[in-house]
């Protein structure tokens, strides 16, 4: 592991909320020295910018109570051995596509799937939403504070993660995923039985709406 120590920030409200987080995160690999910083039950850009205040050492990354780390995910970024990158992860909602963006005069455009085909390693984006990113202090110190705040064009959505971190780029920081380095995100779900004919039952998974439906017949099963 490289010999850089630094600190690992954590949101989440004033109740954690998935055991998952709390397992990988013991589990995860972190340089010596590394501190842990957990911000309790504040907005995001006030949480962001006390992690950044009050951050030690040459890094800072930057995670929530709803992801699953795989235990080489600091290890992996650090390697890259650039400013600013962040874990491929996908959005929390339907249809899950990945949570980094296009900036463009309308606002922000999400990547598609099919944009990535055939693409590994690091990808340069105009800006990402941020979970499990790692960011140097050199661009820390050059953005300056408030690091994180709210878009001054947009009054529904704040798009604190996606508005600051272009600010990092426009800075002269590109902004990096590494699509090879998955993070989970965790959403709350639903389970319901469900009717597939008059005699097979099958099991729905619902979040706000139908994600998938699955069949409980054996391979080959005739359900007689």
């Amino acid at each position: 592991m490289a010999n850089v120590a630094g600190t690992v920030g954590i949101l989440s409200s004033d109740l954690a909320r998935y055991t998952w987080f709390a397992q990988s995160l013991m589990s995860m690999r972190v340089p010596l020295h590394t501190k842990y910083l957990w911000i309790m039950g504040a907005w995001v850009s006030a949480a962001v910018n006390t992690l950044v205040q009050q951050m030690e050492g040459d890094f800072l990354m930057i995670l929530a109570d709803d992801h699953i780390l795989p235990s080489n995910l600091l290890v992996k970024l650090l390697a890259h051995q650039v400013p600013l990158v962040a874990p491929s992860v996908c959005l929390r909602r339907p249809p899950f596509l990945p949570s980094f963006f296009h900036e463009t005069p309308a606002g922000y455009i999400g990547y598609t799937w099919e944009e990535l085909y055939g693409q590994t390693g690091l990808l340069p984006v105009d800006t990402f939403g941020g979970p499990g990113c790692v960011i140097r202090r050199e661009v820390l110190e050059a953005v300056g504070m408030p690091f994180f705040e709210s878009d001054p064009h947009h009054r529904e959505f704040p798009h604190e993660d996606v508005y600051s971190f272009s600010k990092c780029r426009k800075a002269g920081f590109q902004t990096y995923i590494d699509l090879d380095t998955p993070l989970g995100h965790i959403l709350p779900a639903a389970v319901f039985p469900a009717r597939m004919t008059e005699y097979a039952h099958g099991v729905r998974l619902w979040a706000g709406e139908d994600l998938a439906v699955f069949s409980t017949q054996r391979k080959g099963d005739d359900g007689e």
